[in-house]
């Protein structure tokens, strides 16, 4: 990683840190060390911000933090949500995108490809989160035995090899429009129709 993507702390720069604070010690960790902890996270697979705190704030994590991002340990998991939900999502996508950018370039994916010339995609749409009230507008529904149940989906494209490296590209949530699909004619079904730009 260090090869192809140089240095953690380099990794999701420059997006803008979102948080609007006029005190410096609540920017102590900064979005790139902030992104890392959440990619962390998922690779641990600890499953609740809550987790952060429990599992991931250890002495060895702490210290790696230190040295790779000069932030004063592994972020808390309400900081990861404060940056989270105000992030420029549309920044981190292109981040990404530029990271396959940077393996096709440098014929990482090469050996994998499909007859020597085509890279595979996959298309995966696969659920989020689900609630039992709805979360937001935007919640699709299901009813089942009287009993209706709140979802976020999302779809994934992935240049995918054969030897199970995955490379995200792009995501988009499936959504409704609005609270309520059925309001008009043209908003009959939920909306699984977004374009992915690939």
């Amino acid at each position: 990683m260090h090869i192809f993507l140089g240095r953690p702390s380099d990794y999701f720069r420059p997006i803008p840190d979102p948080r609007k604070t006029r005190y410096p010690e609540a920017k102590r960790y900064s979005v790139p060390a902030c992104l890392f902890a959440g990619i962390l996270l998922f690779l641990g697979r600890l499953g609740a911000r809550r987790q952060v705190g429990l599992r991931l704030r250890t002495e060895a994590t702490c210290q790696s933090f230190e040295v790779l991002f000069d932030a004063p340990g592994v972020p808390h998991g309400d900081t990861l949500n404060d940056v989270y939900a105000r992030l420029d999502v549309g920044a981190v996508e292109e981040k990404l995108m530029r990271f396959d950018e940077i393996l096709i370039d440098r014929k990482v994916l090469y050996p994998w490809r499909l007859l020597d010339a085509y890279y595979v995609l996959a298309l995966d749409a696969t659920g989020v989160v689900t609630f039992t009230r709805r979360h937001c507008p935007h919640c699709l529904t299901k009813t089942q035995n009287g009993k209706t149940i709140y979802y976020h989906n999302v779809l994934q494209a992935s240049i995918v090899t054969p030897i199970g490296l995955v490379c995200p590209l792009m995501t988009e949530f499936i959504e409704n429009p609005d609270e309520d699909p059925n309001a008009s004619d043209q908003k009959k079904k939920q909306d699984h129709s977004h374009p992915i730009g690939i």
